[in-house]
C-alpha cells in the first residue's frame, strides 16, 4: 500500500471531482505531504490540474485502466522539483457500471530513469 493512491469520484452535478481517500506513505514522503482526504484542487496548483485530470476524467468515462509514463519529470509546484514516475490507474464501480473510485499505483525513478527505490510492484 505504501505505492498506491485510492481516490473518490465526487459527481457535483455534471462536474466530477476527486479525493485522495488514501495517500500510501511512500508517495506522501516522495510528494512532500500527505493529501489523504483531500480534494485534488485544494492541494494542487492549477497548471498541474490542467495536466492532470483529463486523464482522470477519461478513466471515469470509458472505465477502462490509463498508463502514464512521462518523458519527463512533471512539476508538482514551484517548491517542488520535477518528480519523474509511471502510474497505472485503474477504475472501480461498486454497481459495476458508475465508476466511483479510481486506484493508482505509482513507480517513481531517479533523473537516470532508475527506479527510485524498488517498489516491488
Amino acid at each position: 500500500m505504501p505505492w498506491i493512491i485510492l481516490v473518490d469520484v465526487v459527481r457535483v452535478g455534471v462536474r466530477l471531482r476527486y479525493r485522495h481517500r488514501l495517500v500510501g506513505t511512500q508517495i506522501a514522503e516522495r510528494m512532500g505531504y500527505d493529501t489523504t482526504g483531500k480534494y485534488f484542487d485544494a492541494p494542487h496548483e492549477e497548471s498541474y490540474l490542467a495536466w492532470l485530470l483529463p486523464s482522470y476524467d477519461g478513466v471515469v468515462e470509458t472505465r477502462t485502466p490509463h498508463f502514464h509514463h512521462p518523458d519527463m519529470g512533471i512539476p508538482l509546484s514551484e517548491e517542488l522539483s520535477q518528480v519523474r514516475y509511471s502510474r497505472l490507474l485503474c477504475p472501480f464501480a461498486a454497481d459495476g457500471k458508475s465508476v466511483d473510485m479510481l486506484a493508482a499505483n505509482f513507480v517513481f525513478y531517479d533523473e537516470a530513469g532508475e527506479e527510485l527505490p524498488p517498489s516491488g510492484v
